[in-house]
């Protein structure tokens, strides 16, 4: 049976919390409200989460500063839609999905959506402010539920869309692991030929390079200049990694990486099944949601 963790204000407005078990979050919220209590959140945990809470007390202090990532936003999505679907209100709710976030910067993010919901803003207009946290499906989604009155069914959508993009960005990185690895270990034993056994070969043709083809001159000149001056294509690389993440931050670098993507030979098929995917999938959550 599963279990859910709450938080409830009493007749004489002391405030309780614990953990219950119930068939659903509306079989809970309704157990709660029969024993006389205001239910402020209800979200669903585990056996597993249950036995780890004091772990996650420990690294909740070490917890300073990161943003929020893909998978919190997803988590908040789908306990906002279980507490919603409780009967519990969207103010009540970010307020106790708020007190259980572990991330010092979302539960600021949460804190700020139900201060803007208090003031009379839609949901829809509170999360639009945060563009790099709730993209533009994400708001719109949220606001067609809010005009046809489907709200927590919506929540529910947009989960479910959420956990395949986490899915598939998952696969996309696990498929381009292998060749990663493959041309790591081609660069490393590139190198280390070059700066370890060359020079061997070099001391034993030394005086009779005349002697020798004109490509392995020239690999014994490459490696003797690497081995002298091994700083200028570390520094070269590093430079170069620096610059393709800062490019990257840019509209035209993603554009222009975007489109490398496409007329790569190795990727090229992945990348535009991945792309046509993503849109199809899009447009339909987007004529669902009216």
């Amino acid at each position: 049976m599963p279990h859910y963790r709450y938080r409830t204000r009493a007749s004489d407005g002391s405030t309780q919390s614990g953990v219950l078990s119930a068939d659903n979050a509306v079989t809970a919220a309704a157990i709660l409200r029969n024993q006389g209590h205001h239910v402020l959140s209800l979200t669903p945990t585990h056996a597993g989460a249950l036995s780890a809470s004091s772990l996650k007390d420990k690294l909740k202090a070490l917890n300073v500063g990161s943003g929020p990532s893909q998978k919190e936003v997803l988590d908040f999505t789908t306990q906002l839609a279980v507490m919603i679907r409780a009967g519990i209100s969207i103010r009540a709710a970010l307020d106790g999905i708020a007190d259980q976030t572990d991330n010092i910067a979302f539960k600021k993010i949460l804190l700020q959506l139900k201060n803007d919901v208090e003031a009379g803003k839609q949901f829809s207009e509170a999360i639009a402010r945060h563009p790099k946290l709730f993209s533009l499906l994400y708001v719109n989604m949220v606001r067609a539920s809010e005009m046809s009155g489907s709200f927590s069914k919506m929540l529910d959508r947009i989960a479910a869309y959420m956990g395949q993009q986490i899915e598939t960005r998952k696969m996309v990185v696990g498929a381009m692991i292998y060749p990663g690895v493959i041309a790591t270990m081609a660069v490393s034993v590139t190198v280390f030929l070059l700066t370890f056994v060359l020079p061997k070969f070099a001391q034993v043709f030394k005086g009779k390079e005349e002697l020798l083809p004109w490509a392995t001159t020239f690999l014994m000149g490459l490696s003797r200049w690497m081995t002298q001056y091994w700083y200028i294509p570390l520094g070269t690389v590093v430079l170069f990694i620096i610059g393709i993440i800062l490019f990257s931050k840019t509209k035209f670098g993603r554009l222009t990486l975007d489109r490398l993507k496409l007329a790569v030979p190795v990727f090229r098929r992945m990348f535009r099944s991945l792309y046509i995917s993503r849109s199809l999938h899009t447009m339909a959550e987007l004529l669902n949601a009216g």
